[in-house]
């Protein structure tokens, strides 16, 4: 009997152990919460990404690390339907120890006791900052191009593979002798 219970509680700690470095080692920034928001777990990608140590962050609210707008209009209007309802998936924005915002996707679920008392959560944020950062360049990037062409004195014209005009320059209906209806 001993040494089946010393077989459990082995087999317990190294599934434990494996959990753990699951949480440690995941790229997505983790957390834990109790019933008033007070963090009581982070993973290292959280304590690092945000800029602070894991033990800055126990104990503190998880309303701090995020920035005023993300605090106004997304935390205050959504937090007692999370607590009713048991789960979230939003965006929002956190802010490093810095002052630096990081965007991306939370996801979080309720914990409950077993008497149904809203108890804590547990969260899970995607940092979406530098895919993001990537698409506000190519935008600006599509709107730089497109004010050059619209600008440009030179007489470009846009073709599709069968030869059917998708757009052209008023200089370029100039040079072709064409409309711009005709084009």
């Amino acid at each position: 009997m001993a040494l089946q219970r010393h077989k459990r509680e082995k087999s317990l700690r190294e599934s434990e152990e494996k959990f753990r470095t699951f949480l440690e080692t995941a790229s997505n920034l983790m957390n834990n919460a109790d019933r008033d928001g007070n963090i009581t777990y982070v993973n290292e990608s959280m304590a690092k990404t945000l800029g602070y140590s894991k033990e800055e962050l126990i104990g503190m609210h998880i309303t701090q690390l995020l920035t005023k707008e993300a605090l106004e209009i997304v935390f205050k209007p959504n937090w007692e339907e999370f607590k009713r309802e048991g789960e979230i998936d939003l965006e929002t924005t956190f802010a490093t120890k810095e002052g630096r915002e990081i965007y991306g996707e939370l996801k979080a679920v309720a914990v409950y006791d077993s008497d149904g008392k809203y108890a804590g959560s547990r969260a899970v944020f995607h940092d979406l900052t530098d895919k993001n950062k990537a698409e506000e360049e190519l935008r600006k990037s599509k709107e730089i191009r497109r004010a050059l062409y619209e600008k440009s004195r030179d007489g470009y014209v846009i073709v599709k593979g069968n030869g059917e005009f998708m757009d052209a320059r008023p200089r370029f209906c100039d040079i072709a002798g064409y409309s711009m209806e005709e084009r």
